[in-house]
């Protein structure tokens, strides 16, 4: 390019063309930004995490950190996104969720400590827009269902309509402060792990979630928790929950370790 920007802007136009990208700005991934985000994580680049489909090409750790940078991800987040695409490989139906007629798109749920600390959004607007860590990880998992597994639009990814949480999947955690006020146990602890272990869980959801308007039920319990079960039922359907993914634990022992 001519400078900086209509380099930049090259870049963006060719990936797009190449059907490398979502169609949002991409960061280019330089050898230098590569070998940044590998050092989020002590994993050898050349390592299998998973094969990919519909193109049955295998995800190596280097080219997570590729997909990554794209992203606009930081090497802090690659323990969650090894650990989540470990979790949805588990999925009965996970990859064909990725190639289906349907609108749906991974749900990727963080617990323990890691939560804080890398700021995963998991309160007001967990789902939405504002937070770096809920969007790069789950950017860099569509990216990599793009770039490496081959989802393409109209070609091998057919959702007659789509979904927007295809951009970036959906990425939160939950509330552990309002848990812990209640008394109630998360989801890895009623799976059987640790409050405070690393756990990620991951299931394909249809179109999103559903919202209960319990308008004129509140004064009939039994009616309330029938139109619970009716709403949740065409969500659940179709979601295979993979349950907690343990790798993410030791991953992130052994990183948090290492600066």
């Amino acid at each position: 390019g001519n400078d900086y920007a209509d380099a930049y802007e090259k870049f963006n136009k060719l990936y797009l063309e190449k059907r490398w990208g979502d169609g949002l700005p991409l960061d280019p991934p330089t050898k230098e930004k590569v070998d940044w985000m590998l050092t989020g994580t002590d994993r050898d680049p050349g390592e299998v995490i998973v094969e990919t489909h519909p193109s049955g090409r295998p995800a190596t750790v280097r080219q997570i950190a590729i997909n990554a940078v794209m992203a606009g991800a930081i090497p802090a987040y690659m323990p969650v996104i090894i650990a989540a695409l470990q979790a949805f490989d588990k999925i009965p139906w996970g990859w064909g969720g990725v190639s289906t007629t349907s609108a749906c798109a991974p749900m990727i749920i963080v617990n323990g400590p890691i939560a804080k600390q890398l700021d995963i959004n998991g309160k007001t607007n967990s789902l939405g827009y504002g937070w770096r860590a809920n969007g790069g990880i789950g950017r860099t998992l569509e990216m990599i269902f793009h770039c490496v597994g081959g989802a393409i639009p109209g070609l091998s990814d057919m959702s007659t309509m789509g979904n927007s949480h295809t951009y970036t999947s959906m990425v939160c955690s939950e509330n552990q402060d309002v848990l812990d006020d209640i008394g109630w146990p998360n989801y890895a602890e009623e799976l059987g792990y640790d409050k405070n272990a690393n756990t990620v869980h991951a299931a394909i959801v249809m179109c999103g979630y559903n919202i209960l308007f319990p308008y004129g039920l509140m004064d009939n319990p039994e009616a309330l928790i029938d139109d619970m079960v009716r709403s949740a039922n065409p969500v659940n359907q179709m979601g295979y929950p993979a349950g907690p993914n343990k790798e993410l634990a030791s991953v992130l022992s052994t990183w948090l370790l290492t600066p």
